[in-house]
């Protein structure tokens, strides 16, 4: 699961969550998001998350998530931050770079005041939900692995721009175009054949989506909200 994946099935789930109906009203405000939420899965081991708010849905999606990739959720996490070199070796450097050369962390940080409040909650629901499950497997997990923040989830979502912006076919093309020493560069050419090469095939990411039942929703259509990613397109709808 790539990274692009990772957070972008977060903010499709978090799209999705606003989505249903408030059929379950918590009768305690001061009730713990754990108890707000239960988590089944089903024989193929997929986690089906009913909460009683959106922030607690979140909570129950970080943790059935952490259940499965802990480890794996964890390394992106400290990618994110800038912070992966330190303690999973130098072949993290260059990102690391690119996210404090891009302050992402500290940039989601301050954009989470900013956030609409239900985003704001589905977040740190999240972040929650992960902790949960770190702080009870402490044990079985890596000593790298650590707790998070909701500010932590959003710079996950971000991690692919500065990336994105030096990919490799991206570089290689803008090298090939501009050679060191080179002439001045003439005007564009007029667009001709854009559809796309192997090479920037090579550069895409994977694609998700997320489904939700007519019974979860407002207006009681099911709904599908798909990302795809190949050929640098994306989707969303919903059947009814």
């Amino acid at each position: 699961m790539s990274s692009s994946r990772a957070a972008r099935l977060l903010l499709t789930a978090a799209l999705c969550a606003s989505a249903l109906p408030a059929v379950l009203v918590p009768l305690d405000a001061d009730k713990p998001l754990a108890d707000r939420v239960v988590i089944r899965r089903d024989t193929f081991g997929v986690p089906h998350i009913v909460g009683e708010t959106e922030a607690a849905v979140a909570f129950g999606f970080g943790y059935a998530q952490a259940e499965d990739h802990a480890a794996e959720m964890a390394r992106r996490f400290l990618a994110a931050r800038g912070d992966a070199a330190k303690h999973l070796g130098p072949s993290y450097l260059d990102n690391d770079l690119a996210m404090r050369r891009w302050d992402n962390i500290g940039e989601s940080r301050r954009a989470m005041a900013s956030l609409d409040r239900t985003f704001r909650e589905v977040l740190e629901g999240f972040a929650a939900g992960y902790n949960l499950y770190v702080r009870g497997h402490r044990g079985t997990l890596p000593p790298w692995v650590a707790e998070i923040t909701g500010a932590d989830a959003l710079a996950l979502t971000h991690t692919d721009a500065p990336n994105d912006a030096a990919s490799p076919s991206l570089t290689r093309a803008l090298q090939q175009k501009y050679p060191e020493g080179g002439a001045v560069p003439r005007a564009p050419e007029p667009a001709g054949d854009t559809r796309p090469t192997d090479e920037s095939r090579a550069d895409t990411h994977g694609s998700n989506a997320i489904a939700l039942s007519g019974t979860r929703t407002t207006s009681g259509a099911p709904c599908c909200s798909a990302i795809r990613t190949s050929a640098g397109s994306s989707s969303t709808g919903k059947r009814t």
